[in-house]
């Protein structure tokens, strides 16, 4: 852990030393690539780890180790197996020692959440319900997309490096400042792998509105669940929560929200 976060703080300081270089986009993805080698390194350790002491109540600390607040190196979702792995070993163990009962409610919660929403299956499309996720605030504080029911919500995925999705904020400012007192929102979420680039995007691109972080990039839930793929991706949901819009080009967008809140009589 030490390692790691020692390798962290240096891509952090080089990544503030390159951002105002020219060319700085193709400097951030290296820095990103570094470090999401360095974080997935950790990762394969202490699954290797778990393996091997699965009956330790040391293992907890493996399951949820954080390189950064709100920033853990197993998700439990994709490594939920290593979570039911400890559980197994120790609930029987050690039924007495609450960080054990912790874990054991853990998975019991998490394994019926997982059930429900079939994850894997769960692929949103135009005409079907916007699934529910929270991303992370600034502050740390959760922001829920069930936030904003009852509105309409452009929903973006994007991340700081990606040369389109920072060309695209360019277009989400023109929209926002066209379409904000009709009553339109928007909640821009970022697969950045640091809090750090993400906050420096959002300041240099002047993002006024809602905007969240899943530090679990496109390998997360959310990703699969929104089926992100080729970056930026949006949506627009409507006041019932239903996907109507999906990947329309700038014009497009601009022509859809005219509809929708200018129709025609």
């Amino acid at each position: 852990m030490r390692k790691t976060l020692a390798v962290k703080d240096s891509l952090d300081v080089l990544f503030r030393r390159v951002a105002n270089l020219p060319g700085n986009d193709r400097y951030r993805k290296l820095l990103l690539e570094a470090y999401t080698r360095e974080l997935e390194s950790l990762r394969q350790y202490n699954m290797d780890f778990i393996r091997r002491n699965k009956q330790s109540v040391v293992a907890l600390y493996s399951l949820y180790q954080q390189v950064g607040p709100q920033t853990y190196v197993f998700s439990q979702e994709e490594d939920f197996k290593y979570f039911q792995m400890v559980d197994s070993c120790l609930a029987p163990r050690y039924p007495k020692v609450p960080l054990v009962n912790m874990l054991h409610r853990n998975v019991q919660e998490m394994g019926e959440q997982l059930r429900q929403r079939n994850l894997e299956q769960m692929l949103v499309g135009l005409g079907e319900p916007a699934p529910a996720f929270s991303a992370q605030g600034a502050d740390g504080r959760a922001i829920h997309l069930s936030d904003l029911s009852g509105k309409y919500v452009l929903l973006v995925f994007w991340t700081s490096w990606n040369a389109s999705c920072r060309e695209f904020n360019k277009t989400l400012l023109s929209v926002y400042q066209k379409f904000k007192d009709e009553g339109l929102e928007i909640f821009q979420v970022s697969f950045d792998y640091t809090y750090a680039a993400w906050q420096q995007a959002v300041e240099e691109d002047g993002l006024v509105w809602k905007n969240g972080w899943e530090p679990h990039g496109t390998g997360s839930a959310t990703a699969r669940q929104y089926r992100v793929e080729n970056l930026p991706v949006y949506l627009l949901i409507d006041p019932e929560g239903t996907v109507i819009a999906r990947q329309l080009r700038p014009e497009q967008l601009i022509k859809k929200l005219e509809d929708v809140f200018h129709p025609q009589s």
